[in-house]
């Protein structure tokens, strides 16, 4: 028989490739915005990422001196059941939720696309760390699936 580290250590290595394997088809693989592309096109930020900073960095990596700019689909759900806002419109990348839109953007969303969930790109920009004094979190904006007309 081989040796017993060796067989754990490839078995390690396949779990995680098909771990990310199965949460590149949730989320798309991540890309960086084309050279020169309008990415004023993502003209719906999200709020409260600050409370899912550990789900970004899941989807987007550790920290790093230069952070990420990155495109990911993003499934756009309304939330009724959410306990603070029942308009509430919750964004959900790879199923881990990263934010909500806006309290005064959630009605119109919703009035726009409906009781269904929607599917958009989102930038995801942040996530640097060049010292205790320097570092910054990751935000997301979306691009709604009619092009940016909200």
């Amino acid at each position: 028989m081989g040796n017993p580290i060796l067989v754990i250590v490839l078995a390690v290595i396949v779990l995680i490739f098909l771990y990310l394997k199965k949460l590149g088809r949730k989320v798309g693989t991540p890309r960086a915005p084309d050279a020169g592309a309008d990415i004023d096109r993502f003209c719906v930020q999200v709020v409260g990422e600050s409370h899912y900073q550990n789900h970004l960095t899941s989807l987007c990596g550790e920290r790093s001196a230069e952070g990420v700019t990155m495109v990911l689909r993003a499934d756009v759900v309304p939330d009724s059941s959410n306990k603070f806002d029942h308009e509430a419109v919750r964004v959900d990348i790879g199923g881990l939720t990263v934010g909500y839109l806006p309290r005064e953007a959630a009605p119109q969303w919703r009035r726009q696309f409906g009781s269904n969930p929607v599917q958009c790109e989102a930038l995801i920009r942040g996530g640097w760390y060049r010292g205790p004094q320097d570092e910054g979190m990751f935000g997301v904006r979306l691009c709604p699936p009619n092009g940016g007309a909200t």
